[in-house]
């Protein structure tokens, strides 16, 4: 890449070319990547640089972003802490069957992946300075709203005492015509986290509000603030759904329960905490039709998977499996199941809760 950059330098003149190629020289032991190097020096600008970047890499340079090209399928599918953590945002023009999603980071291409999947459109790169693309964002997400914050208008507007006896079941996520607002809140939070492929929903209650907010790849972002009012009724629809206890409120709790969405079945796991200001509660989502990884698709090195697999077929000994939230622990511990599993061997397991089946494995549930 250091020489790609450099031949560019030398046919555009973005960047000093000799200038360029002494710094790389001068840091050849830095394992920074090239962006970050570059940035590094003072005299680069951010914009020459990510000019140079684009220019290498054939992609378009944006020196200004609007706010009007920011379509609302970007806006209702990616949390504004999400683009403004990763310095992105998404634009699309009327003729255009992609959407561009401009960043400031030439290698952080995984978070633009990720943006095709929360938004289901196909994307293309491109680069804007840091400046330009967090200006656009404060513009676009202040004027435009999703179907969370009208709900929770409509709920601030009523009798909120009457509306804890309309909090009932609901088994499909899809199913909310004719619900009670709180239903509706609730179950498009969970769609929307769904969406984002969160691994938890956090409802974490302050002395003035409530903040909604997901893990997306082990990192919690805030999505929604609300009214404190609402919070025995977000509470109380959470417990009902996991069959807790909705009169008590002074001890910690735990419950879980599955619901749909459309042919998909997702299991929750929920507990409730008390806290100074109120009843905080956790929402842990397993999504069952993704299905379950073997040991070749979990992405380990070469090396590393072949030291593993020789692990699992010692005949005695432990294994520990560390990690964050949404890390990948159950699942590289059921990959592992898998792999073990044969008509030859007895395999007993101790789980709780039990997330998936697996055939020919004894499987007990413990309790918590």
């Amino acid at each position: 890449m250091n020489n790609l950059l450099i031949n560019t330098a030398k046919r555009t003149g973005i960047i000093d070319s000799e200038a360029l190629s002494a710094w790389f020289a001068e840091n050849a032991g830095d394992r920074r990547r090239a962006d970050e190097l570059l940035l590094a020096n003072p005299n680069f600008t951010e914009e020459a640089v990510l000019k140079l970047f684009a220019e290498t890499m054939g992609l378009e340079y944006f020196s200004e972003v609007s706010a009007s090209d920011v379509p609302k399928e970007f806006i209702e599918s990616v949390p504004a802490t999400y683009a403004q953590h990763h310095y992105l945002i998404g634009i699309r023009k009327d003729d255009d069957d992609e959407l561009t999603v401009i960043c400031s980071r030439p290698f952080d291409t995984s978070s633009v992946d990720n943006i095709s999947k929360m938004t289901g459109l196909p994307v293309k790169a491109a680069f804007a300075s840091r400046a330009a693309i967090t200006a656009v964002i404060d513009v676009a997400y202040e004027q435009k709203s999703s179907v969370i914050e009208e709900v929770a208008e409509e709920l601030d507007s009523q009798n909120l005492d009457q509306l804890v006896d309309e909090v009932a079941s609901s088994d499909d996520l899809l199913d909310v015509v004719n619900r009670p607002p709180v239903i509706r809140l609730v179950n498009d939070i969970l769609f929307r986290a769904l969406q984002l492929r969160a691994s938890d929903i956090h409802v974490h209650p302050y002395e003035t509000k409530i903040q909604i907010r997901y893990r997306i790849d082990g990192i919690l972002y805030d999505v929604l603030s609300l009214n404190r009012n609402v919070l025995p009724l977000i509470i109380s629809r959470i417990k009902v759904m996991a069959g807790m206890d909705i009169a008590e409120r002074r001890l910690p709790q735990d419950g879980r329960c599955s619901v749909r969405l459309g042919q998909r079945e997702i299991d929750l796991r929920i507990s409730t905490v008390p806290t100074s200001f109120g009843e905080r509660s956790v929402l842990r989502l397993l999504d069952k039709s993704t299905g379950l990884l073997g040991l070749d698709e979990l992405g380990l090195w070469k090396d590393d998977l072949k030291k593993f697999d020789s692990l699992l077929n010692h005949s005695h000994g432990v294994i520990f499996v560390t990690g964050p939230t949404g890390s990948g622990k159950s699942t590289t511990l059921y990959a592992s199941l898998q792999r073990i599993n044969s008509t030859e061997k007895n395999v007993m397991t101790v789980e709780d809760p039990i997330e998936y089946q697996l055939g020919g494995i004894s499987q007990m549930q413990v309790a918590s």
